[in-house]
C-alpha cells in the first residue's frame, strides 16, 4: 500500500458494486477511465467482458461483478474501469468509483468469520463497510492467461547485439543465424566500403558487411567476441559483423520511441529506439530495409 508520507495513512480508491462499497489499494491503481468499447474474445474466461484499446495498448477488461459472484448488470453512464498496474494492465469495470479514502493501515481488519479469498480486509467506519479486495486473487488464473496473450502479442522480438560500446537491435524474424566471423572473408574488388567480403556457408556465398563501417563508427581488429549476424535483407540473404551478440529481447511496443532525427541517412537507418527505463536500458532499432538496399549495397556481390 502506497503510505502518506506525512500522516503515515495507506490510500484506497473507494468503488459501489452491487449496492456494496468496496476498494482497492491506491498504489495498485493506475487510472480510472469510462468505460470503453470492448470486443469480446470466444472462448474466454466467463468474467472477461473483453479486450479495448487503451492509448494503442490492448487492455483486458474483466467484470468484477462477475468475477465477484455478483448477479450481473449491464454498465451504464455511471460505470467506470480501474486500471491496475501489473505485467499486464488489466481493467475491471465497476458501478462507480465514490472517492480515495486515507486512513491508518491499522484500521484495515480481517474479521474471523470473512472469507478471505478474495479480501485483504474491512474497513469500518461507523455504520458503514469497506472491504478491500485482493488483486492478485481477483485475477485468476484463466484471466491471467488471456493478459499473458496480451502481453506477448503486444510485443516484439529482437536480437540485441553491441557496436562501440552501444546496444543496437534487428527484428528477431529476419535473422537466419549468428555464426563466427571466418579468418578469411574473400574480398570484392570496386565494391562498397562497408561491404566486407564474402563467405562460404555451407555452399552458398554469403555477402558481409561491417556494420561498423555501414554505421559511420571507427572500424577496429578482429577479435573473438565479434559475430557475423546471418539475416534476408530485401529477399538477399547477408551477413552483418557486429562486435557482440547480447540476447533476444522481448519489447513491450509502447516502450518503442521515435529515435531523435539527427541526420537524414540516421533517421532511415535508425528511426526508433527501444527505451526500457525500468532496466536502465536503451538500444537502437535498425532498419534493414534502410540499412543494407539490394540494388545499393549488395550489388557489387
Amino acid at each position: 500500500m502506497r503510505m502518506d508520507p506525512e500522516g503515515g495513512n495507506a490510500e484506497f480508491v473507494t468503488f459501489d458494486l452491487a449496492g456494496e462499497r468496496y476498494a482497492f489499494p491506491m498504489s495498485r491503481v493506475r487510472e480510472i477511465i469510462r468505460m470503453p468499447s470492448v470486443v469480446r474474445t470466444p472462448l474466454s474466461p466467463p468474467s472477461l467482458a473483453g479486450l479495448a484499446d487503451l492509448r494503442g495498448r490492448v487492455l483486458p477488461v474483466v467484470s468484477l461483478r462477475t468475477r465477484c459472484g455478483l448477479p450481473d448488470a449491464a454498465p451504464d453512464e455511471t460505470s467506470r474501469v480501474i486500471v491496475l498496474d501489473g505485467r499486464v494492465p488489466l481493467g475491471f469495470v465497476v458501478d462507480r468509483v465514490a472517492g480515495v479514502l486515507s486512513i491508518d493501515p491499522a484500521e484495515v481488519r480481517m474479521p474471523a468469520t470473512v472469507d478471505a479469498q478474495v479480501l485483504v480486509g474491512v474497513i469500518q467506519d461507523g455504520g458503514s463497510m469497506t472491504s478491500v479486495l485482493n488483486v492478485d486473487r481477483l485475477v485468476g488464473e484463466r484471466v491471467a492467461e488471456v493478459a499473458d496473450a496480451v502481453e506477448k502479442a503486444d510485443e516484439e522480438l529482437f536480437v540485441v547485439f553491441r557496436l562501440d560500446g552501444e546496444e543496437y537491435a534487428v527484428d528477431v524474424d529476419a535473422v537466419q543465424e549468428i555464426i563466427r566471423v571466418p579468418p578469411v572473408l574473400i574480398r570484392v574488388p570496386r565494391s562498397y566500403r562497408y561491404v566486407e567480403g564474402l563467405v562460404n556457408l555451407r555452399g552458398a556465398v554469403l555477402p558481409v558487411v561491417d556494420l561498423r563501417t555501414r554505421l559511420g563508427l571507427r572500424r577496429v581488429e578482429r577479435d573473438e567476441r565479434q559475430r557475423i549476424v546471418v539475416l534476408i535483407v530485401n529477399g538477399v540473404r547477408a551477413g552483418l559483423i557486429v562486435d557482440s551478440v547480447a540476447e533476444v529481447a522481448r519489447v513491450g511496443r509502447h516502450l518503442l520511441e521515435p529515435a531523435p532525427k539527427l541526420s537524414a541517412e540516421q533517421a532511415r537507418v535508425v528511426s526508433r529506439v527501444a527505451n526500457l527505463p525500468e532496466r536502465n536500458r536503451m538500444f537502437l532499432l535498425v532498419e534493414l530495409d534502410q540499412l543494407l538496399v539490394a540494388e545499393e549495397a549488395l550489388a557489387a556481390v
